[in-house]
């Protein structure tokens, strides 16, 4: 590809990002890893949710409830951070999909 032809093209991938993030808040790039992505969006707001909720889930107590979500949030953060690196510990990698399991069981229970 030309020089010539390959700025052109950058430039309009850049017109074409812009305007994908305009019209609805995020571009085709982030379909690339949308696993991390998810990632990153998630962990602040379950660290806020943490923060901010008053209540559980039938079956659990507060203090389990609270350990759940903790766990939620580290494998959150972790994964938003570690996804791609392969030299990471396989503790932490297991400890992380099992927080990542518990979001996805416990998704109907994160409202207060």
């Amino acid at each position: 590809m030309s020089r010539l032809r390959r700025w052109w093209y950058l430039r309009w991938r850049a017109v074409r990002y812009w305007w994908q993030r305009r019209a609805r808040g995020w571009d085709d790039r982030v379909t690339w890893n949308l696993d991390q992505e998810v990632a990153v969006w998630l962990a602040p707001r379950l660290r806020r949710f943490r923060e901010l909720n008053n209540g559980f889930p039938d079956g659990t107590t507060d203090e389990s409830w609270d350990t759940e979500l903790d766990e939620m949030v580290w494998a959150a953060e972790w994964y938003a951070e570690n996804a791609y690196n392969l030299d990471c510990d396989r503790d932490e990698w297991d400890r992380a999909l099992r927080g990542l399991q518990q979001v996805m069981i416990r998704l109907p229970a994160l409202w207060w």
